[in-house]
């Protein structure tokens, strides 16, 4: 995930669409680093899949039946 950068990188690089205040610009940077630290923890979590995957297989059960 892209990193927001502080929050006079945000002012500098919103202001000109949207109306912020350097309190508002804060409050989101906080947002966004939280936001980065929690994608991130998903993503360490999240286990690591085959290049392929073979989408027939997955509706079914453990012993081969189709569970749809």
């Amino acid at each position: 995930m892209e990193d927001p950068g502080s929050p006079s990188d945000i002012l500098r690089r919103l202001r000109p669409a949207v109306p912020l205040s350097e309190a508002d610009a804060e409050q989101l940077h906080n947002l966004l680093a939280g936001v980065r630290a929690a994608a991130d923890r998903m993503a360490s979590l999240a286990p690591v899949f085959p290049a392929e995957l073979d989408a027939g297989r997955l509706s079914q059960t453990v012993d081969g039946e189709d569970s749809s």
